[in-house]
C-alpha cells in the first residue's frame, strides 16, 4: 500500500492516466514517465493514421495555407511557387528553377515521353543534359512536323534538323 496514493487508494499510474509531460529530451510522456507519442522525437516516423485537430506549425507559419509561402494551387489546379526553387545543392537559387548535381555518374536532367501504342508503352528520352553537361537530343526515326525555329536529330541519318515554316 506505500504505493498508493492515501486519498483514493490508487496508484498515481491509475489516478493520473491523462496527466502528460515533456522530459529533458522534448520527448512526451504520460504521468509515470512512459513515452507517449513518437511525434516528439526528431526523426520519428509516425505510420498509420495521424489525427490532427488544429493547425501544424513549422518554424511559426501554419502548413497548408496561402500564408505558408511555400505553393499555391489555382483554381484550375496548378501549383505555383512565386519563389525561386532549386533541386539539388543550392541554398539560393539564382533563377525560377535551378538544377544543381555534384554527380559524376548520374544525369543532370532529362525529359522523357511515354507512348502508349497496341496495349503496351514505350519510353523514350527526348532531352537531356548528361552528366559531363553535354545536351543530348533524343533521335527520332521520322520527321515531326515543321515547327519554326525547332530543332531534332534524325537518327536514321544521324543528321540535325531546323524547323521552318
Amino acid at each position: 500500500m506505500a504505493d498508493q496514493d492515501t486519498l483514493t487508494g490508487q496508484t498515481p499510474a491509475e489516478t493520473y492516466t491523462k496527466l502528460v509531460q515533456v522530459n529533458e529530451e522534448n520527448v512526451l510522456m504520460d504521468g509515470i514517465g512512459t513515452e507517449f507519442s513518437p511525434i516528439m522525437k526528431a526523426g520519428a516516423v509516425v505510420t498509420g493514421s495521424l489525427k490532427v485537430e488544429g493547425p501544424i506549425i513549422s518554424n511559426g507559419v501554419e502548413v497548408g495555407t496561402s500564408t505558408d509561402s511555400y505553393w499555391n494551387q489555382t483554381a484550375g489546379g496548378e501549383l505555383v511557387r512565386n519563389s525561386n526553387v532549386s533541386i539539388g545543392e543550392s541554398s539560393n537559387p539564382e533563377a525560377k528553377l535551378e538544377v544543381n548535381s555534384n554527380s559524376t555518374t548520374e544525369d543532370f536532367f532529362i525529359v522523357k515521353k511515354t507512348t502508349n501504342t497496341g496495349g503496351g508503352s514505350t519510353t523514350d528520352t527526348v532531352f537531356k543534359i548528361n552528366n559531363e553537361g553535354t545536351m543530348v537530343l533524343g533521335g527520332q526515326s521520322t520527321a515531326p512536323t515543321a515547327t519554326e525555329g525547332a530543332i531534332y536529330y534524325d537518327s536514321n541519318n544521324k543528321a540535325f534538323y531546323l524547323g521552318e515554316e
